[in-house]
């Protein structure tokens, strides 16, 4: 099992590689040399911290949290290395969410346990059935699930080369993955996603959490030309389908969760938004084949002015379209925000 997720995980990324090489002698050929300065992407901007706590964030004995989850709760894409921390993980020590917000927080009085167990590629049968395996009692479980189910790399490989497809629709066909005759991929992802979470359940201390993360939607409405055909090689046509394909997975990731709180009466799972722009305005677009849809965008996207996701990443290829440093920074901010809410509310 273990043997075969390693094997499986490099698989994808020479897929993505694969796609990736010819993406970017093809954007060589157009002439695109549209390089973001360098570091740009990840310059530093301070978390915000709220002056008081609450006397609950301060007393009480330390939380216990562990941390699961793929590339996204690992730490992929930011500007310190990943290490492989076991024959079939891959993680960066130092710029995963859950290491960045524990500081925040602990630098905040109440004490915390922090176990991070995530790994670059994980699915969702490999955090249930390897990293979540002997949690008993934890307060807190964070994690991101269910892209590389969908097939990330893969469909943005595919966007890469031949222009993406609509992903978003209900009978979307997911790259790779094992369709069935009677559900759609859809709504096995969404089962998928449903039955992990109810399996953290009885993991949980009495009033514990899950905190499930959305994916950031790729890209801005308008981003830089010349970034773009350097760094991401896509019309706006196959742009906004990416962000409505990632749109439409952290609904059903939303959904999952609501299900999985009904079902046990109990509002364990809370949905964090990564940073995804759900704040901002719908757009409504037509694609290709006449289907009109309404797409949010993330203004922190690919080639923006102050990106929280990498392009293509020449230097290292697996961090391509995985969070810079600001985006590790935004998730960290985000589930310290969450993580004291609930422990005032405790």
């Amino acid at each position: 099992m273990v043997h075969h997720h390693h094997h499986h995980h490099h698989h994808h990324q020479r897929r993505l590689l694969v796609a990736v090489a010819l993406a970017l002698a093809a954007a060589s050929c157009a002439g695109g040399n549209g390089d973001p300065a360098p570091g740009s992407a990840n310059a530093a901007t301070t978390p915000q911290t709220p002056t008081t706590l609450p006397s609950s964030m301060t007393a009480g004995p330390p939380l216990r949290w562990v941390a699961l989850g793929d590339s996204f709760s690992a730490g992929t894409g930011a500007s310190t290395p990943e290490q492989k921390v076991s024959a079939s993980c891959d993680r960066d020590p130092v710029s995963n969410y859950p290491a960045l917000a524990a500081a925040a927080l602990g630098g905040r009085g109440r004490p915390l346990t922090l176990d991070v167990r995530s790994c670059d590629g994980a699915t969702i049968r490999q955090i249930v059935e390897t990293q979540a395996v002997g949690i008993t009692n934890a307060d807190i479980i964070t994690l991101t699930l269910g892209g590389n189910d969908f097939g990330f790399s893969r469909v943005l490989a595919d966007c890469l080369v031949r222009g993406c497809r609509s992903y978003d629709q209900p009978d979307a066909r997911f790259p790779g993955f094992a369709h069935e005759d009677s559900r759609s991929d859809w709504e096995v992802l969404e089962q998928r996603v449903m039955d992990a979470l109810l399996g953290f359940a009885p993991q949980l201390a009495p009033g514990g959490q899950v905190f499930v993360l959305t994916y950031p939607v790729p890209f801005p409405a308008e981003p830089d030309e010349t970034c773009i055909k350097s760094s991401a090689p896509m019309n706006d046509v196959s742009r906004y389908l990416a962000n409505a394909a990632i749109e439409r997975l952290d609904a059903t990731i939303a959904r999952a969760a609501k299900r999985a709180a009904a079902a046990v009466s109990s509002p364990f799972v809370t949905v964090v938004e990564w940073r995804t722009g759900l704040d901002q305005p719908l757009r409504r677009t037509t694609d290709a084949s006449g289907v009109e849809r309404q797409v949010r965008d993330n203004p922190n996207g690919i080639c923006s002015p102050e990106p929280m996701l990498n392009g293509i990443a020449r230097a290292e290829f697996g961090d391509s379209f995985h969070p810079t440093d600001r985006g590790h920074r935004f998730a960290a901010d985000a589930i310290a925000a969450a993580i004291t809410k609930y422990v005032a509310a405790r």
